[in-house]
């Protein structure tokens, strides 16, 4: 029972983007950067779980970002051999802002609107291989939002103590 998360436990919230966070399992809604959600989902779970956060709601993620990353987004797509013809002039991309907030209103799950954000990407087809994959990664960070529930430990405390206030640490 002590590798399961149950209401009342005590556990850190740690995003993709390495914000970490000590929250209680109830039916408050947890804060964790902008995004605010229920834990309802997490009881039950083992602890290690990433979870997905879609509007309020926590759903469990079957594979990690960076696996999903891997196989699928930017497969199909050649890759240029590299950068040097690329002009940014922010016209590239054709979705516009009220695109995005609308599929995500619709429930789009983050890999859809990064599928569309591809697709839609005029330069995308033109840029090297690595800077797909950072083009992707970037992207990621932005619309995946994840989190993955951990059980406290001594390190994981001394870590978050040194994160928040790192001017405290002796040497």
């Amino acid at each position: 029972a002590l590798t399961m998360i149950s209401w009342g436990d005590l556990v850190f919230l740690k995003s993709d983007n390495g914000s970490i966070r000590s929250v209680r399992i109830d039916e408050k809604r947890a804060n964790l950067g902008k995004r605010a959600f229920f834990l309802r989902e997490a009881v039950g779970k083992p602890y290690g779980t990433t979870f997905e956060i879609n509007r309020d709601q926590l759903s469990v993620v079957e594979k990690r970002k960076s696996d999903v990353l891997s196989e699928g987004i930017g497969e199909e797509y050649e890759s240029g051999m590299d950068n040097r013809r690329i002009n940014d002039t922010n016209e590239s991309q054709k979705l516009t802002r009220d695109d995005i907030v609308a599929m995500k209103e619709q429930g789009a799950k983050a890999n859809d609107i990064i599928g569309q954000l591809v697709e839609n990407s005029g330069t995308f087809k033109e840029r090297s291989e690595y800077s797909q994959a950072k083009y992707i990664k970037k992207k990621q960070l932005r619309y995946a939002n994840c989190i993955t529930i951990l059980r406290p430990s001594a390190r994981l405390v001394c870590g978050m103590c040194l994160i928040k206030n790192p001017a405290d640490r002796k040497s």
